[in-house]
């Protein structure tokens, strides 16, 4: 089984936290953004998380390749993503959004028009 190995940074512009995993080819990267929202008439700033596929283009630069991947490299992308590196950041998104939940009525009243 592949194992992530997690870079973590800091984006100082956009006030998120990156970390990086290697992707599937060695020119290749699974980036993973951690960033607070900003929720028109809602108090708290819950946690999101994205994740980006970047790959190495012909020319040199990167670029974000979320669709038309391989087979190979959506499975290994959902081995990343299983691992427990991986797992402890989505679940750090999801206490994070549970405690507002409990503790910011606007959030509560945003999150129960969606559900």
């Amino acid at each position: 089984t592949q194992k992530s190995r997690l870079t973590e940074g800091q984006n100082k512009g956009r006030g998120c936290t990156i970390y990086i995993a290697n992707g599937y080819t060695a020119d290749s990267y699974i980036v993973y953004e951690l960033s607070n929202l900003m929720i028109k008439d809602v108090n708290s700033e819950p946690l999101d998380i994205r994740s980006l596929y970047v790959t190495k283009q012909s020319d040199g630069s990167y670029k974000i390749n979320n669709s038309a991947l391989s087979d190979k490299e959506s499975s290994y992308i959902n081995t990343i993503n299983s691992s427990g590196d991986i797992q402890a950041i989505y679940e750090h998104v999801k206490e994070n959004n549970d405690y507002l939940l409990r503790t910011d009525e606007t959030f509560r009243k945003f999150q129960n028009m969606y559900n």
